[in-house]
């Protein structure tokens, strides 16, 4: 009884948290397209009040996301169907050949017969999807379905509010911060809003070091690639850069993609593939990413990496990304809280 309470309660809840969530997430460019906006009106001596500058700025951040989807969209689905229609090809004018070879060999004919079909109608067709019913799969397409529906309409509430978030946030701020000092002792409630403030522009930080470090990782796989004259050199940096955004792990499953369309064109050279791409990776897992990243939340090297295992064993792919920002956040507490209780002491390390 208690657990269906508390699963309806959390299926209500959860479009709200997800809206904050995606609020704090696109809040991050947001303030980064006004503050050039900001600049660029102060240039031509126009004062704007700053709701209509938070709204240009979320409209924008909202366009390049589309644009972005969109791109990636025309880049890469048409180069996949592209291989596919290769591999397509390759395999008709091979199929013949390696079927011959099975038949010819007296092992693989044997444990590989090949028959073939003189009519459809030895198909039984109505056995067929008397079997499908049986096992269920049209009930599970159709639950499948509902699921679908109903995520994609939690997906369009949580922007919904978060964009009225993100356009009401000042308001939302003072009002959280007006109840965290009705709640709490002055002392606790400054040492709250110190930590939501540290939380902010950490976040902030790593998400700008976050793509300093995917456009750096795209721009040395797709040299690397090139280099070698490997196929699909373009596609294969651009979906490392995209996936780059998942720490350490992303760009292995990019390696895993391009992987397949290197041995769809060309399978003579996927060991020279991922030669060249694990290399490269490695390169920058160890010598750039904790660097861009890590230095850019103030985070060294090593805590980055501890933070992205931990991370990834208790929220999986979402505490992998998440994990160096708050590894971060705890990492300067806990230097405050050092020096704090050191000049307390009165001890000078």
């Amino acid at each position: 009884m208690l657990y269906a309470v508390f699963t309806n309660i959390s299926e209500a809840v959860s479009p709200v948290l997800a809206g904050f969530i995606i609020a704090f997430v696109i809040n991050v460019p947001i303030k980064q397209i006004s503050r050039q906006l900001l600049k660029l009106f102060d240039k031509a001596k126009i004062k704007p009040k700053e709701s209509i500058i938070t709204i240009i700025s979320l409209l924008l951040t909202l366009l390049l996301g589309i644009l972005l989807l969109v791109a990636a969209a025309a880049y890469v689905v048409p180069n996949i169907i592209e291989s596919f229609k290769g591999v397509v090809i390759e395999l008709k004018s091979k199929l013949p050949v390696w079927i011959e070879a099975i038949q010819s060999d007296p092992y693989l004919g044997s444990l590989i017969p090949i028959e073939s079909l003189d009519s459809l109608d030895e198909i039984d067709v109505p056995a067929i999807l008397k079997k499908i019913d049986e096992m269920g799969i049209v009930n599970s397409i159709g639950s499948l379905s509902g699921t679908v529906i109903s995520s994609f309409a939690n997906v369009g509430m949580a922007l919904v509010i978060a964009i009225y978030a993100i356009l009401d946030k000042k308001r939302l701020c003072k009002a959280s911060k007006r109840l965290v000092y009705a709640v709490f002792k002055k002392e606790i409630a400054e040492r709250l809003c110190h930590i939501a403030d540290l939380v902010n522009k950490t976040y902030s930080r790593f998400f700008t070091g976050q793509l300093t470090e995917a456009c750096i990782l795209g721009c040395l796989m797709l040299t690397s690639l090139s280099v070698f004259r490997l196929p699909h050199a373009g596609i294969t940096a651009f979906l490392t850069a995209i996936c780059a955004f998942v720490p350490y792990v992303g760009a292995f499953l990019a390696c895993a993609v391009g992987a397949l369309m290197v041995a769809l064109v060309a399978p003579g050279r996927i060991f020279i593939y991922l030669i060249v791409y694990l290399v490269t990776q490695f390169i920058e897992n160890q010598f750039i990413y904790p660097r861009v990243v890590g230095s850019s939340v103030g985070l060294p090297a090593m805590f980055t990496l501890i933070a992205v295992i931990i991370g990834s064993k208790l929220f999986g792919i979402i505490g992998m990304i998440f994990a160096i920002p708050i590894m971060a956040v705890i990492y300067a507490l806990l230097g405050e809280f050092i020096d704090r209780r050191l000049k307390e002491r009165k001890i000078d390390i």
